[in-house]
């Protein structure tokens, strides 16, 4: 019996048709083993086996690929900012997720828009990261920083497996 571990799939079917034996591959994830590789086989490596006999073994498909979608929601808060004296904010809320950043929501916003709710933001599907952070600029109508006098701290994002 010859050893397949660490042989390619075409390689181990070569090396047992040389051998009068059949392959039987089956596949799996591995962290540890390239894709692409053999894994493990059934029959350990040198030992006796009939001619014609048909071998299992495991060639590796890489990693295990996994998907998130992220929803969004929670509400960003007026505590404090005092639209009547300053007038209308700009409110742009991103969320970073490894290294793209995708942005939630983007606008102008009056007193009558706060709480404003991200709940209704798109879901954002296909992420190979479970994690990220939310970046909140909220300006006046100076461009003035005024973030500060707003809550943010009930905005969430909640991962699933897809």
């Amino acid at each position: 019996m010859p050893n397949l571990v660490g042989k390619t799939e075409k390689e181990a079917e070569s090396l047992l048709s040389d051998a009068g034996l059949v392959g039987n591959p089956s596949h799996a994830n591995s962290n540890d083993v390239k894709a692409g590789k053999v894994i493990s086989q059934e029959i350990d490596a040198d030992s006796k086996v009939e001619e014609g006999s048909t071998i299992n073994y495991v060639i590796s498909d890489g990693p295990e690929t996994v998907s998130y979608t992220v929803k969004f929601t929670g509400a960003i808060t007026n505590a404090g900012y005092d639209f009547e004296a300053a007038g209308n904010v700009s409110v742009t809320v991103s969320y970073t997720i490894g290294d793209a950043t995708y942005k939630i929501y983007s606008g102008a916003a009056g007193e009558e828009s706060f709480p404003l709710d991200i709940g209704g933001a798109d879901s954002i599907s296909g992420l190979s990261e479970d994690s990220g952070t939310f970046t909140v600029m909220i300006t006046d109508s100076e461009g003035q920083d005024v973030t500060s006098s707003f809550n943010t701290s009930g905005l969430s994002a909640s991962f699933t497996k897809e």
